[in-house]
């Protein structure tokens, strides 16, 4: 996976022994932990046993990010106290369809009068996303906090009334091999989510239950999909609910943990 990293993102030295190099630690290792089934499905392709490959997603501490935050102070901070906000968190790389949650700003304009958008985070595509925003004039309806502390981030998350992960496929492809864990903290904060239908988001959030599913790389999409969030309460706090019981229930650290113990333990009996 690092090799495909390099040569799509980066800048890959010595192909020949990046491979090599991985192939050693596939070889020696007894278990190979990886975070969805898109890069076991990668992994078995390049010859390495299925058997040695367990599926450990990401997850949340729900003790950390839950809804007793109020988000008051930072909706006061920022001006934004009667604003419709739709909030995004993370690093603005590759993947992570920032770009799109910019463009779809603009749709949300004319769908939603009083939205804000909330950028929650930086990174390497900032001079892109400040890009769409100037050229459509979007200075007074968005705001990038840039770099935060983590502790910081749910009460950030809490001034929110939707969230996105609007992530796109990576490189041209047609894959999406990661797993956000922005979209597990969205689900302990307990707000309603609009995720794009890609990768393991398809199979965590299930579209109408605990979120809405939106068509990867489609702003217009993705903002009709937060005007439903604005006009359907009931619908918001149904699939709040449920993602906050989800991810108590399925996507605790704690759970996540357990599983790289077991997989120890079992190895150990057979040694």
């Amino acid at each position: 996976m690092q090799s495909w990293i390099k040569r799509n993102w980066g800048k890959l030295y010595f192909p020949s022994l990046q491979k090599w190099s991985e192939e050693i630690q596939w070889d020696w290792a007894d278990a190979i932990f990886v975070v969805s089934k898109e890069i076991k499905e990668q992994t078995t392709a390049l010859g390495v046993d299925a058997n040695k490959i367990h599926i450990l997603p990401s997850a949340v501490d729900p003790d950390k990010f839950h809804p007793g935050f109020n988000g008051k102070d930072v909706r006061k901070q920022l001006g934004i106290e009667n604003r419709f906000v739709v909030g995004f968190s993370g690093s603005f790389g590759h993947w992570h369809g920032v770009e799109v949650l910019a463009k779809a700003a603009v749709h949300l304009k004319k769908l939603i009068p009083n939205c804000f958008v909330l950028f929650i985070g930086d990174g390497l595509l900032r001079p892109r996303i400040e890009k769409i925003i100037s050229e459509n004039k979007l200075e007074d309806r968005t705001h990038i906090t840039g770099m935060l502390p983590y502790d910081v981030i749910p009460e950030h998350l809490a001034a929110c009334d939707v969230l996105t992960s609007p992530c796109v496929y990576n490189g041209e492809d047609e894959i999406f091999f990661n797993s956000p864990v922005k979209l597990f903290e969205y689900m302990a904060m307990q707000k309603p989510i609009i995720a794009s239908r890609i990768g393991q988001q398809a199979e965590v959030i299930n579209d109408g239950i605990n979120g809405i599913l939106v068509e990867q790389n489609q702003p217009e999409d993705l903002a009709e999909a937060c005007q439903r969030v604005f006009k359907n309460p009931d619908l918001s706090d149904k699939i709040s609910k449920q993602a906050r019981t989800d991810a108590v229930e399925k996507y605790d650290w704690r759970q996540i943990s357990q599983l790289v113990i077991d997989v120890y333990q079992n190895l150990k009996r057979k040694t």
